[in-house]
């Protein structure tokens, strides 16, 4: 069904209740065309029940910045033409295999968002937005700038096979539970600037290099591909610089980036502050089967790194200093640093000598081998 700008006025005021507000108790816009601008946001509009917009399309632009969903809303293939702005979220969120041609913004989602298989044509901006519970981005494709500064995810983020185009930076971004970039694409060179409890990037493609600067997390980068130098970096505290080009005078949101803030890394710092095996220096867990000729590893905890099959470790980059594990102190004048593969297999090997191989520090976290083991299960599914 067409709406036109006459008849969506009429829509809006049909919805006022007894107080003057927008409310739509229960609104099913599937399919519908939005021949003109669409401005929820302008008149406050609240959708207190379900809101369905899957396979909508939106000629102009959208406006659902001061609008609020309290129910379930559904952006399905929805199709956005122009630019697209959204406000708080308070139910889940789905925007499955939507299309936003230009610029799109997000503000707060209190529950579930979905955005897989989504394409991005233009700028996809999540700056200073919060998600309270899960976010996935599973096959997205960012065609432009993705914005994550200063972005917050209370639960996990999956950016599972999405493919960033044009994308130069992501972050600093704080991620409470796992980021997960398994199987993703950077086609130019990417500044990742993250605080996290897990990081991992299994089978991801960094084709112009990467700067991963992490706190905190335990990072896997198992057959990872770095087309071009990359650095993976035990980073300080993140602070705000304001940035110009993130003004937004038509919404007031350019104000907030002239603050200097850092992450609140609180709910991290009290998770970690009575086991002695974390900090805010990240662990790296794995390289197996990638190609490392082009990596270099600063400030990053070694001790349970694993490089079994791993290329081209000639080439690999480390500081100097101890940056893995001692063999034991049976020796103390003959003590030297030893990989996590040699610590395991001495152990393995059992006898009077494998006491004190393998300490606390170079074993694999409980969440990393039943990922392992996961993967394993769905690739002998395929096979013949």
């Amino acid at each position: 069904m067409p709406f036109n700008r006459a008849l969506f006025g009429e829509l809006l005021e049909a919805s006022r209740d007894a107080h003057g507000a927008v409310c739509l108790r229960s609104a099913n816009f599937s399919r519908a065309i939005f021949e003109g601008d669409a401005s929820f946001g302008a008149v406050g509009a609240r959708f207190e029940g379900g809101a369905s917009f899957a396979e909508a399309t939106f000629e102009g632009a959208v406006d659902f910045l001061e609008a609020a969903f309290a129910g379930p809303a559904d952006f399905t293939r929805a199709r956005f033409k122009g630019s697209a702005e959204f406000g708080t979220f308070e139910d889940t969120a789905r925007f499955t295999q939507a299309t936003f041609d230009q610029p799109a913004w997000f503000t707060t989602f209190l529950a579930d968002v979905r955005f897989d298989g989504a394409t991005f044509k233009g700028s996809a901006l999540f700056d200073w937005a919060r998600f309270e519970f899960g976010a996935s981005f599973g096959g997205t494709s960012f065609e432009r700038r993705v914005g994550f500064e200063w972005t917050e995810f209370k639960r996990s983020v999956g950016l599972r096979g999405a493919t960033f185009e044009q994308a130069q930076d992501l972050g600093p971004l704080l991620v409470l539970e796992s980021m997960d970039l398994d199987e993703a694409s950077f086609l130019q060179p990417i500044d990742i600037k993250v605080s996290a409890d897990r990081v991992t990037a299994v089978r991801a493609r960094f084709a112009g290099g990467v700067n991963l600067q992490v706190r905190w997390a335990e990072i896997a980068l198992e057959q990872s591909e770095f087309g071009a130098p990359s650095l993976v970096v035990g980073a300080e505290p993140f602070e705000a610089v304001a940035d110009p080009r993130h003004y937004r005078a038509a919404t007031g949101l350019g104000s907030l980036f002239a603050r200097s803030r850092r992450l609140d890394e609180t709910m991290l710092t009290e998770r970690w502050q009575d086991d002695p095996s974390r900090s805010p220096r990240p662990c790296l867990l794995s390289l197996r089967r990638s190609n490392v000729e082009h990596l270099g590893l600063a400030n990053v905890d070694l001790r349970a790194c694993r490089f079994d099959g791993a290329l081209n470790l000639a080439g690999l980059r480390t500081e100097r200093g101890d940056v893995f594990a001692r063999t034991p102190a049976r020796y103390p004048g003959f003590r030297r640093q030893a990989i996590a593969e040699e610590h395991d297999f001495r152990k393995q090997r059992g006898g009077p000598r494998a006491s004190g191989w393998l300490p606390a520090a170079c074993e694999l976290p409980a969440w990393f081998g039943k990922a392992r083991r996961l993967e394993a299960r769905e690739v002998s599914a395929i096979l013949p």
